[in-house]
């Protein structure tokens, strides 16, 4: 069963210029280690992104984005909404820190 993400756990963004950032949770009240648990669609931090930058051709340039947790349990659920495990989609990638001793199917 993988572990459970809670609010600052790490996930990898799939982008070339943030690899990895942190969740950010959007409830309190539920918390694992004493830590709130991340959920499907809670954000990511502020990372950058790359797209195409002004001349030279290729170059590239770092801009800011958002995005958020992508996937979560079918069966595990905080205030109606799934929780967030390792392995889930997040951004373009996948959460890969979760709690030490927490799991969810």
């Amino acid at each position: 069963m993988p572990k459970l993400c809670r609010n600052g756990d790490l996930g990898t963004t799939g982008h070339l210029c943030d690899s990895v950032i942190d969740v950010v949770t959007t409830q309190a009240n539920v918390r694992a280690n004493g830590i709130p648990v991340a959920r499907l669609k809670d954000p990511t931090n502020f990372h950058t992104i790359p797209v195409p930058c002004p001349p030279p051709p290729g170059a590239v340039c770092c801009v800011s984005h958002m995005s958020m947790v992508k996937s979560c349990s079918a069966t595990v659920r905080v205030n109606s909404i799934g929780v967030a495990r390792v392995g889930d989609s997040f951004d373009f990638g996948a959460m890969f820190q979760g709690s030490h001793n927490v799991r969810a199917g």
